[in-house]
């Protein structure tokens, strides 16, 4: 199963930060009824939260994943539940993946706005974190977490 969870980690991983650099190197602006496709440089965290503390944010992203990978590594060593295992492993793959970005260029590249009132800018880490964060709740009001 070791293999299984190395490929979902790598290649998720890789798909952000590709799609991060070619966002950035071609500029790429599309546009459709639903969301656009739009760069943009996050010197915060969701919704541009402590701009301008960058020491802080890193400090802390490095903290918390080391806390969530600590546990996802003892849940994996311990337990079959994969779908706990995977959420868990969302989670730490979109965090990292906003944290590569931000300790390479000093920001994260987000990309991707819906077209709803006042809706922040996204990329493909910050889905990874939420799908994440919404299998693990519905885990835990199942029981099953």
């Amino acid at each position: 199963m070791w293999f299984i969870y190395v490929i979902f980690f790598v290649g998720l991983l890789g798909i952000d930060l590709y799609s991060k650099k070619r966002i950035e190197e071609k500029r790429i602006d599309k546009d459709n009824k639903f969301f656009s496709i739009i760069y943009s440089e996050n010197y915060g965290v969701a919704l541009n939260i402590l701009e301008g503390k960058k020491k802080v944010i890193i400090i802390s992203n490095i903290f918390i994943l080391m806390l969530i990978g600590s546990y996802t590594m003892y849940s994996i060593i311990t337990t079959s539940n994969y779908l706990k295992n995977l959420s868990l492993l969302l989670i730490i793959i979109g965090g990292l993946g906003n944290l590569i970005n931000r300790l390479t260029k000093g920001y994260v590249i987000d990309f991707i706005k819906f077209h709803f009132k006042k809706s922040p800018i996204f990329n493909i880490a910050d889905f990874y974190i939420i799908i994440g964060q919404l299998i693990v709740i519905i885990l835990v009001f199942l029981g099953k977490f």
